[in-house]
């Protein structure tokens, strides 16, 4: 009984210091843009999607446009119109209260995303080891960073899936189609778990789904923008972001979509199959103004190993996109055989399903990975698996691990990423949630009839609500 107290009092004080330091490290984190404001004040525009969304937010309470195409071809707001109407309230008290607000919310989605994530891994919140907490919050910390210093949402939005994940296990579909929408209504690429909804069958979150998007695209501008200009606006973002993809540019980035920074099966498949710049290097100082020529003073960097049109190209990439998602639909199991496991790795694949299938996919997109990598190390920790299959696992993470987030800070290695290291990353990943996911359905069928496969029992923790 003493060694037991004594076993929880140092589980408590290593407990507070883990949560010491982590608080310490998001206050790091906040503290950047803070001081950008406070050292160059709040005209400048030094503070990356903080300044754009802050300008955004007083241009919809001043009434102006948002997708101002007369002044410029490109788009400084890159976002659905309903996206402007939720973040201009934030913005009444001023830019430093304004930023400060994103970053509070933030740190409370990093926190809730953790939590969350270990609840639907492994059925619990609290309570489970150290390990399991703390590898995803490692892995994906210097991702976070990225979230904080640019003043991205992904934190958050993966904080409304994980939470739209949890309405779905509890039956409240509705709820979870609603906050799918609401992610969606962000950034657009959340859309993807709409197809889910529907091939599951699971008509009433498809419905709040769809409630919610004509209510968050239509309703919720309106009073802000009105009714028409808001359907205006809604076609100019759709027709200027959504369908804007060609030979030079995604989404209004001409030559940077295409980059090495860009992880999308569209960008690396571009990339590798015809000639178009992965990277620039400056060759000439200082660099030399030619109107019409962005690339003047640079050495153009190539990755391809084929010179495919693009149209073929795009051939490769549905071709491509389609067997994903038909090894994904192999590997899933009929629903009389779900359980709360299955879903936990079918959830975590659908992450990194939308992170490669997404038209942009920069670097900070991998924060997405803290769940799908939680589902990882429960499988790693669990107990029910064989000595081979844990060296599997555990071999696979360290490959994913060493593609994505080996990131050094030399230019030579910016081909080699060009060349599709954090991609194929990706991939790796979804492949070993895959295998996962496979044995986790065997396991599922023999537990409802031992008789079906060559597995006489199936471990309790494999029934739902069994953790």
């Amino acid at each position: 009984m003493i060694e037991q107290h004594q076993s929880l009092s140092h589980k408590g004080h290593s407990d507070r210091w883990l949560w010491a330091i982590w608080i310490g490290v998001i206050i790091g984190f906040a503290v950047v843009p803070v001081s950008v404001h406070l050292r160059y004040g709040a005209a400048s525009d030094r503070n990356k999607d903080y300044d754009t969304w802050y300008t955004v937010g007083q241009q919809v309470w001043a009434g102006e446009e948002i997708y101002p195409l007369a002044e410029s071809p490109r788009f400084n707001f890159m976002y659905p119109p309903v996206s402007a109407c939720l973040i201009a309230p934030l913005t009444i008290a001023g830019k430093l209260p304004f930023i400060l607000i994103l970053e509070a919310a933030n740190a409370v989605s990093w926190i809730f995303c953790v939590y969350a994530g270990v609840y639907l891994a492994t059925g619990k919140a609290w309570g489970r080891p150290v390990i399991v907490y703390l590898v995803p919050t490692l892995a994906t910390t210097a991702y976070v960073y990225d979230t904080f210093q640019l003043g991205q949402p992904n934190l958050m939005l993966l904080a409304l899936l994980l939470a739209a994940f949890i309405c779905l296990r509890a039956g409240r579909q509705f709820g979870a189609g609603t906050l799918i929408a609401l992610a969606t209504a962000v950034k657009a690429f959340p859309v993807m778990l709409a197809v889910y909804l529907l091939w599951r069958r699971q008509y009433r979150a498809l419905t709040g789904f769809l409630v919610a998007m004509a209510f968050l695209l239509i309703c919720l501008p309106a009073p802000f923008r009105g009714f028409q200009r808001n359907v205006a606006e809604l076609g100019t973002w759709t027709n200027a972001m959504v369908l804007s993809y060609d030979r030079g540019t995604i989404a209004q980035r001409p030559g940077q979509s295409y980059r090495w920074k860009n992880a999308s099966l569209i960008a690396t498949a571009n990339r590798l199959l015809r000639p178009i710049p992965a990277d620039r290097k400056l060759t000439v100082h200082p660099r030399p103004y030619v109107p019409g020529n962005p690339n003047a003073g640079y050495r153009l960097i190539y990755v391809n190993v084929a010179n495919l049109d693009f149209r073929v190209v795009n051939f490769v990439i549905l071709g491509a996109a389609l067997a994903i998602c038909l090894g994904f639909v192999a590997v899933m199991p009929a629903t009389k055989f779900r359980t709360q496991r299955t879903d936990a790795i079918e959830y975590a694949m659908l992450l990194v399903m939308m992170i490669v299938f997404s038209p942009i996919s920069w670097f900070y997109y991998g924060v997405w990975l803290m769940y799908p990598l939680t589902v990882v190390m429960w499988y790693l920790r669990d107990g029910t698996h064989s000595r081979n299959q844990m060296r599997f696992a555990l071999g696979g993470l360290f490959a994913c691990l060493g593609l994505l987030n080996f990131v050094p800070p030399w230019d030579w290695y910016r081909p080699v990423r060009a060349i599709g290291t954090p991609f194929f990353g990706y991939m790796l990943m979804l492949s070993l949630l895959g295998w996962f996911l496979y044995q986790e359905r065997r396991k599922s069928i023999a537990a409802a009839d031992p008789l079906a496969t060559n597995d006489e029992t199936a471990p309790p923790a494999l029934l739902p609500h069994a953790a």
